[in-house]
């Protein structure tokens, strides 16, 4: 039986480095708040929080583009077709700067009128000055911004993770400082703070940008790859990014409606509290969610349903186990991180520890959700995610709030978040019975597969040791015999040699190695990929020696993962 155990290496190796990116950023995030709180006022912390629906429609824009181009080249990876992938990149680099620069002057123009239409009028028209300024300050670094979102997931896919903890690391140390400078030395006020933010993700982004410049780099921007009939794709496998984001700001403000008319401000100020913590909390649940959907497009690409089912299980598994503790330790010390907002005399203060501790219970609930949302993102499922995700971000949500809330007051609307997201949860069994036309008995009933996936004849066999290459030579024959090739004899040998070579370095290096090979019948051609836990290394030149030229062989390292792809033309 396989052991899926390079998946579960690719996902876990993702998961660490969105969790460390995500809660980076999100540091980086609060001490801005912090900072503009303590050096520049109240007056300018209201500013900041009126213009950050703008920050949701930037982030939901540049989120549509990035998370569509992760399956999209996710996909055309597990296919070996490295050039289609890079021209996904390339058109997603395009139309991303393009997209940025309109938005951006757009932005600098008309800063005053978009400072209003967010609520700097009226009686706040005393914060539009520093509103204003944000915005035209933010509009300097927006290119660079969304441009940072849409290559932090390409950086994973081309096996170079380790610029994705340094770039966030520097962004974040870089805007920190540039703020302590705008308030202590140049007493820059909001503009001054807004173009920090700015050069922070510039100086970013030269961390990035030398890797695209690599040989070994599978992703460099070639327009002559680019492909635009792809951008409908990229835009429709997108889609459920933003969506997510939208339900999410909406849901905020029918929330703080109903808040206001059952308990006035202190209860909006509660749900503030709760939402502050939730942004850095949520960060496991992103990266599990995100890896998912990484992982699942190179493997939706190969068509291979028992690699899919061994990822689903593994995130589910993650989602459950490390989102309870985290929603437990939200709980149990939930009053320390409350006093971090709320003074303990303040009216708001018991209101927010009860909402955070109700809330604390929808934590694995909503990790399970957003498993499956980006699952079926990835799988390209795309009605079924937007319904899951309008589900768990807005629907059922507020569909309790306003129920338990009549009932039950302030209190209900808290337990509306756990009630919502178990809602959720119920809708994807639901889809599940639809789908199978039986109630669901393991997770393979959850795969949401079309019929006409992954018929072609294939085998797949996972190699641990030096003593199961028999295994795999056996395995090779039995194709080889069932399809009646007569000119991969050579290839398949070359491929046993190339396993065996693995092995043999990794005993010489002490290190535990575990190759999968996987041999598929598709148009006229068998397809072998090979995958390998060993260190970064490109064997397609040895191979092609071997081979004589009877075969096409593609080379890339994806996750921490050698992928070597080979393919044989019928005779």
């Amino acid at each position: 039986m396989l052991r899926h155990e390079n998946i579960k290496r690719m996902f876990r190796s993702s998961l660490v480095v969105i969790i460390i990116a995500s809660i980076t950023g999100t540091i980086g995030m609060l001490v801005d708040g912090i900072l503009i709180g303590r050096y520049l006022g109240s007056d300018a912390l209201a500013a900041y929080g009126l213009i950050s629906p703008a920050f949701l429609i930037l982030h939901a824009v540049g989120g549509v583009f990035s998370s569509g181009m992760q399956a999209l080249c996710a996909g055309y990876m597990g296919k070996g077709k490295l050039r289609e992938a890079n021209g996904v990149f390339t058109l997603t680099t395009v139309l991303t700067i393009g997209i940025s620069v309109i938005f951006a002057a757009g932005m600098a123009l008309f800063a005053d009128p978009i400072a209003a239409f967010l609520g700097a009028k009226g009686d706040a028209a005393a914060l539009l000055p520093m509103a204003r300024d944000y915005l035209v300050g933010l509009s300097f670094g927006l290119p660079m911004i969304l441009l940072h979102q849409c290559l932090q997931p390409i950086m994973q896919l081309d096996g170079d993770k380790g610029k994705v903890i340094v770039s966030t690391l520097v962004m974040t140390v870089a805007d920190v400082v540039g703020d302590l400078l705008v308030v202590h030395v140049f007493e820059g006020g909001m503009l001054g703070m807004a173009l920090t933010t700015s050069v922070s993700y510039l100086v970013s982004m030269l961390v990035y940008l030398p890797h695209f410049f690599r040989k070994s780099s599978v992703y460099r921007f070639r327009l002559s790859d680019v492909q635009w009939s792809e951008t409908l794709p990229l835009l429709t496998t997108g889609l459920p990014t933003a969506l997510s984001r939208f339900c999410n700001t909406l849901r905020s403000l029918l929330l703080n409606h109903l808040l206001l008319a059952l308990a006035g401000s202190v209860a909006v100020t509660a749900l503030s509290a709760q939402s502050n913590m939730n942004n850095f909390f949520s960060s496991i649940s992103t990266g599990i969610s995100m890896s998912t959907l990484l992982v699942v497009g190179v493997l939706y690409g190969e068509e291979d349903r028992d690699g899919i089912r061994s990822l689903l299980q593994t995130a589910l598994r993650y989602g459950a186990v490390l989102v309870s503790i985290a929603g437990a330790v939200l709980g149990i010390f939930a009053p320390q991180f409350v006093s971090l907002y709320i003074q303990p005399d303040d009216k708001a203060y018991a209101m927010a520890v009860e909402c955070v501790r109700i809330f604390a219970f929808s934590m694995p609930l909503h990790a399970l959700n957003n498993v499956f949302i980006n699952y079926l993102q990835g799988t390209r499922n795309l009605k079924r995610s937007h319904l899951v995700c309008a589900m768990n971000e807005l629907l059922a949500i507020i569909a309790s709030a306003y129920v338990l809330g009549n009932l039950f007051g302030v209190r209900g609307v808290w337990m509306a978040f756990p009630i919502g997201k178990l809602l959720t949860l119920v809708t994807v069994f639901v889809l599940a019975c639809i789908s199978e036309k039986r109630l669901p008995k393991s997770t393979g009933d959850f795969l949401f597969l079309p019929k006409t996936f992954d018929t072609t004849p294939s085998r797949e066999v996972e190699v641990h040791s030096a003593s199961d290459l028999q295994t795999l030579a056996e395995a090779m024959e039995d194709m080889t015999a069932e399809l009646e090739y007569a000119a991969v004899r050579r290839s398949l040998g070359a491929v046993s040699d190339v396993v065996e070579d693995l092995f043999q370095e990794a005993g010489s290096q002490k290190a535990t190695l575990c190759v999968d090979v996987r041999m598929r019948v598709e148009d006229g051609h068998l397809r072998i990929r090979i995958r390998d836990n060993g260190p970064a290394k490109d064997r397609s030149l040895a191979l092609q020696q071997m081979l004589k030229g009877t075969g096409e062989l593609k080379y890339s390292n994806t996750m921490d993962t050698n992928y070597l792809y080979l393919t044989c033309k019928a005779v």
